[in-house]
């Protein structure tokens, strides 16, 4: 999987990219860290996604919570 430190690097691409409609990212070993960088791709981007895939991953309380507010800030 890609862990933490990759999805770092490929939320960079998530924030140039306005057409994506649906992510998998399940099985990648991604934690609270990995799950933050995604919620601040979201933040920072016209990202319109209607699927989001993270399960089998390692993402607990503290990742969740800011996904979660991420999640609910996108327009649809």
């Amino acid at each position: 999987g890609l862990g933490d430190m990759a999805i770092s690097k490929f939320c960079h691409g998530l924030t140039i990219n306005s057409t994506l409609k649906e992510l998998n990212l399940k099985e990648n070993n991604i934690g609270d860290d990995g799950a933050i960088d995604i919620a601040g791709a979201f933040q920072n981007t016209k990202v319109r996604l209607s699927h989001l895939y993270l399960n089998k991953n390692f993402i607990k309380d503290r990742g969740a919570k800011v996904l979660a507010h991420a999640i609910r800030t996108l327009q649809p």
